[in-house]
């Protein structure tokens, strides 16, 4: 008796204790502005929105990015 008891609330307890499912988030990617584009991974990318150049107020080495290879976001206006 006192083990049916036992392995119930063991079995309970593995059941509550499971990873909560989470929304799946997009990966963002992360690079660099290399004179007119985005480098990322060593592959240079268009910017998608805004510019890289210095005459934008970007420049080499400003942070830019995005969640795919189509939607590059530069930092230049």
């Amino acid at each position: 008796m006192r083990a049916t008891t036992i392995v119930f609330a063991l079995m309970a307890s593995v059941a509550l204790a499971g990873p909560a499912s989470r929304p799946v988030k997009a990966r963002q990617m992360e690079g660099v502005c290399n004179g007119s584009s985005c480098k990322v991974d060593s592959i240079s990318w268009g910017c998608s929105t805004g510019k890289c150049t210095a005459q934008s107020g970007a420049g080499d080495g400003a942070p830019c990015g995005g969640p795919d290879y189509e939607s590059i976001s530069c930092p230049g206006s």
